[in-house]
């Protein structure tokens, strides 16, 4: 991969930068767990129960090696036969229920913790300044709190759990496996070695993929977004072709990300299916020509395959677990990037209360500038009485919507200040707001129905005529 792909391929390749503090998986991981204490409640249990789940399944070897060694040497003992595997029955009928009782704790605490999650964002993005709230960034919000969100349900239900019970069966079995032929263990090992080194050196390809899918998807969103909330002006200003085109592109963006990252992640696939089968058939071959010698009987050697499938079988899972957890921690990165955006508007505590009835507007010279670009605003002054009709007017790009805004205390302005019947709009109790009126074409809703629904006090700053 060249340099100019990874530089592509950065974790700030995004309209929302990222913190270094979330470059790392193990501090998204980290900040994610501290920001959702919903998914460490009950944790204990879920770790309790999967240390259940690696015991039986490493228990089950053991009475196998019982049954080829005892129950058929030097004869037949049916007694004995049976009532080892009862006792593996028990063990798998319990297996079964740990592990029953272990997922549906997980999937409760995941879908408590992405509900609450979901809402903390959402409440965020609503607190953000309009600086930030630019028509690029829209479909990109709404990107973290559904796509991406829902990135997150499947490795908080089942690649959480499969990480814990595949570490625990991956040091159970290996502890087991010295036991019985500390030589045998020592060549799979050895085996395994190169697998580890190749995922090794594909974890930063991989994490760097997975984060440029999980941007595209919010750059997707953002084109749907916006061609769909502006199709009454797409089709007045016959910009339907533009658009097509964008959207198309963000589209096809998003399908080579996904691909790109998917085909990486399926590169361990067979990767791992050969290193399965190559460590097994060097058992089977050193269990066969040195295993008298290094006195392994029948059972012990078919024990020991056993203890080696469930110890390589952490490893053919291994590419679907990292891969669901590489596009999980960069979905969650993205989350939190999104509530590291600083809330500039901060509410007065305890605030001014207006008076009821009509009050006067007055600005003197505010100015305001989005986050880049030259100022939408400035020496703005004006001067409304009470009960006034006002109508502001100018050509588009003049900043009347960023004015009105303001007036609603979406964001503060950068120089000036608005006052609201006298009182400084930055000391008022929240519960000021603007009422903005759709334009009603012929023949639709009764406009003077609306204006009864929605100003209902005469002689309020704004009325509909």
């Amino acid at each position: 991969m060249s340099v100019a792909e990874l530089e592509a391929l950065r974790v700030n390749d995004d309209v929302i930068p990222v913190s270094p503090q979330l470059q790392g998986a193990w501090a998204v991981l980290r900040r994610g767990l501290h920001e959702s204490p919903e998914l460490r409640k009950g944790l204990w249990f879920t770790v309790v129960v999967s240390l259940g789940v690696t015991v039986s399944s490493l228990v089950t070897p053991v009475l196998i090696q019982l049954v080829f060694d005892n129950g058929f040497d030097p004869e037949f003992r049916p007694e004995y036969v049976l009532r080892v595997c009862a006792v593996a029955l028990g063990l798998v009928v319990l297996t079964f229920v740990a592990a029953r009782a272990a997922a549906r704790r997980l999937v409760r605490a995941a879908e408590e913790a992405l509900m609450h999650l979901r809402v903390r964002t959402f409440a965020h993005i609503h607190g953000i300044s309009i600086a930030e709230q630019s028509e690029e960034k829209r479909g990109v919000f709404v990107a973290r709190v559904t796509a991406d969100t829902d990135a997150l349900q499947l490795f908080m239900e089942w690649g959480a759990i499969a990480w814990i019970i595949s570490l625990t069966q991956l040091v159970g079995a290996l502890a087991l496996m010295l036991v019985y032929a500390w030589q045998l263990t020592i060549a799979i090992v050895l085996m395994i070695g190169p697998l580890l080194l190749v995922v090794w050196a594909m974890q930063s390809r991989l994490t760097a993929a997975f984060n440029a899918a999980r941007t595209r998807v919010g750059e997707m969103l953002s084109e749907v977004s916006e061609s769909v909330m502006g199709a009454a002006v797409v089709r007045a200003y016959g910009l339907e072709d533009r658009t097509d085109r964008k959207v198309k592109q963000a589209i096809q963006a998003r399908y080579q990300a996904e691909v790109v990252a998917h085909l990486r992640a399926a590169t361990l696939w067979p990767l791992s299916s050969v290193f399965y089968a190559l460590s097994l058939s060097v058992v089977i071959g050193l269990g066969a020509a040195f295993g008298p010698e290094w006195g392994l009987t029948f059972g012990k050697v078919s024990a020991f395959l056993f203890l080696a499938d469930v110890f390589l079988h952490v490893f053919t899972d291994l590419p679907e677990v990292y891969s669901e957890t590489q596009n999980a921690i960069a979905a969650w990165r993205k989350i939190l990037a999104v509530q590291d955006l600083p809330i500039e508007i901060v509410e007065p505590d305890p605030g001014v209360a207006l008076p009821h009835g009509a009050l006067s507007v007055k600005t003197a010279g505010i100015g305001y500038r989005y986050r880049s670009g030259p100022k939408v605003l400035e020496g703005v002054s004006i001067d409304v009485p009470a009960g006034a009709h006002v109508a502001i007017v100018g050509e588009t790009g003049s900043g009347k919507t960023t004015f009105v805004k303001l007036m609603a205390r979406l964001a503060d302005p950068v120089e000036g200040r608005i006052e609201v019947g006298g009182v400084d709009l930055r000391h008022v109790e929240p519960g000021w707001a603007v009422v903005v009126l759709e334009p009603v074409a012929e023949g639709g809703p009764d406009h003077r129905e609306l204006r009864r629904d929605v100003v209902r006090e005469p002689g309020e700053l704004f009325e509909a005529d």
